[in-house]
């Protein structure tokens, strides 16, 4: 919007810029509750599939929630050892990276790579037609009854992990 408004000046429509007068805090609110790789590993045994993949994904690549939700097995290349981006889905919508360095190829450690194929192998009986396109967490992560799903088992462990840190 600034940059809008400067150019708004430069034509002469506007005197000043009125974003300079609205504040821009881009410090955090609170500081994130990080957890310790032990307490990880509590979490993912406490998970069922795929959510415990989802998070060991999540915890192993950085991803976003959006990027996660959206990982197809074509943007998996375990010959070249990366995961390589191409969307989003936001509000039950396919959209675009969130920024440009989103775009760039994730890492697959050996881990993770052996993670997802146990995974691929678990879930091609369940799917009907097992392709490239298929997405890595399609069977429930999709569906809103997914995310009901995901909220309550992710967050239940979190919240007795979180419970005994402070008690």
């Amino acid at each position: 919007m600034h940059a809008i408004f400067n150019h708004a000046m430069r034509w002469e429509f506007f005197g000043r810029n009125p974003i300079t007068l609205v504040r821009q805090s881009a410090k955090r609110t609170r500081v994130p509750d990080l957890l310790t790789a032990e307490e990880i590993g509590k979490l993912l045994g406490e998970l069922v599939e795929p959510w415990r993949t989802a998070v060991y994904v999540a915890v192993t690549t950085g991803l976003r929630v959006s990027e996660l939700l959206a990982l197809k097995w074509e943007d998996v290349d375990f010959t070249a050892g990366e995961i390589r981006l191409s969307r989003g889905i936001v509000r039950q919508h396919i959209g675009q990276m969130k920024t440009g360095a989103s775009r760039k190829p994730v890492p697959l450690e050996a881990g993770l790579a052996d993670v997802l194929t146990a995974l691929r192998a678990d879930a091609a009986p369940t799917i009907k037609t097992p392709t490239t396109s298929s997405g890595v967490l399609t069977r429930t992560a999709s569906s809103p009854t997914g995310r009901m799903l995901q909220s309550r088992i992710i967050s239940g462990p979190l919240q007795s992990e979180q419970k005994s840190r402070s008690g």
